[in-house]
């Protein structure tokens, strides 16, 4: 079967080399036998499965994009995770877990999405005592928010902050040359439109590359 636009533009493979700050934020949390984790926006699960790699314990991945979650739960399936990782189709405003379900709350590029003040109130509510909430945001979300942390009873634990211009080269740049190699390849409107959404997507961080610079911040409740 031939690749689709979406395999050869590998966007998961690319995102990949962030990983290696996932791994180091989370070990910067004290060790937590067994921990219950959330994984707010999961996606198709990236993040979820290094979680997985990293913890002996159980994670809850939830998204609202089920197409994305069916992709993730075949990956569950393939690894043999499917005792320790479950996935469900919701937001983080919908799980209806009972107040101090997880240890830690994690979450990579999704909580800029959401409305700031109502996400931390439900991360702080879901969140054991002690619990851990773990966010990778741009810099300037972060400290336009650092308020709203205090306020909901969260500590500025450990901040991990990528290189500055990391995500132009190590993402966009190469996004951008995947795209000019692909673009007489696929010429159908369904995948100019796909090709059309990521060149929009890297002219908006062109104009102003520090903005897309990156922290991991992890908060004691």
């Amino acid at each position: 079967m031939p690749a689709s636009i979406l395999e050869e533009l590998d966007i998961g493979g690319l995102r990949a080399a962030f990983l290696e700050y996932t791994r180091e934020a989370y070990l910067s949390i004290p060790s937590i036998a067994q921990p219950r984790i959330l994984d707010v926006g999961c996606g198709t699960g990236l993040p979820t499965l290094e979680l997985a790699r990293l913890s002996d314990g159980e994670i809850v991945a939830i998204d609202p994009d089920q197409e994305a979650i069916d992709t993730l739960r075949l990956k569950i399936e393939e690894q043999g995770l499917s005792d320790r990782v479950r996935t469900i189709n919701c937001s983080i405003f919908e799980t209806g877990f009972e107040p101090a379900s997880f240890d830690i709350v994690w979450e990579e590029g999704v909580f800029h999405l959401l409305e700031a003040e109502r996400v931390l109130e439900e991360s702080a509510r879901l969140l054991k005592a002690e619990g851990f909430l773990a966010m990778f945001e741009t810099n300037d979300w972060i400290e336009a928010n650092r308020g709203r942390f205090i306020k909901h009873g969260f500590e500025n634990f450990r901040r991990v902050a990528l290189p500055s211009g990391c995500w132009w080269t190590r993402y966009y740049l190469p996004l951008e040359e995947r795209i000019a190699s692909l673009g007489s390849k696929y010429s159908s409107p369904d995948d100019r439109k796909i090709l059309a959404r990521y060149e929009r997507e890297i002219e908006s961080v062109r104009a102003d590359i520090a903005r897309s610079d990156c922290s991991f911040v992890v908060l004691r409740r």
